[in-house]
């Protein structure tokens, strides 16, 4: 059984106060920590679990541009989702990278494992919490410039038509 940590804030948008909980992640696993842990438990080798963790990746991109969804059974929903709005319908489209998301969702099967097999543990509010490495280059006012090797919302529309 694994533990999840969290923390208690205050909710600054209610009146009367609240508090919410604040999932407070341990470390981030990437590409090399799931891979080993899937050659674990198959007898691959760390790369090439890494090599079919990849195209399983790739494959999925590939299928969510050419309009399907992706259901992995007992595990997670990929599918292309839409945000905004049109004031008539015969607006013309927002640009694509404005308009489209991706909405990744548990299946009700994998939530329940999760849920049965955690132990909840509360952290000290005086512990602050580990920045994402993902989250670092949005800060508020930081100016979004692409990274090198980076694709760019651009690029990746473009890579799927």
């Amino acid at each position: 059984m694994g533990t999840v940590q969290y923390r208690v804030e205050p909710n600054p948008l209610t009146k009367p106060a609240s508090y919410k909980l604040r999932f407070m992640p341990k470390q981030t696993a990437g590409y090399d920590e799931l891979a080993a842990a899937v050659a674990k438990d198959t007898g691959l080798s760390a790369e090439q679990a890494k090599a079919s963790i990849q195209s399983t990746m790739k494959n999925i991109k590939e299928m969510l541009c050419n309009g399907m969804q992706v259901t992995l059974e007992e595990a997670l929903t990929f599918a292309p989702a839409f945000h905004g709005k049109l004031n008539s319908p015969a607006d013309p489209l927002p640009p694509v990278s404005e308009l489209l998301r991706i909405s990744v969702s548990a299946t009700r099967p994998f939530v329940q494992y999760v849920q049965q097999n955690v132990t909840l543990e509360r952290v000290s509010t005086e512990e602050k919490a580990p920045v994402h490495p993902l989250r670092r280059r949005h800060r508020a006012g930081a100016e979004q410039r692409p990274q090198p090797g980076r694709r760019t919302p651009t690029d990746r529309q473009q890579s799927c038509l």
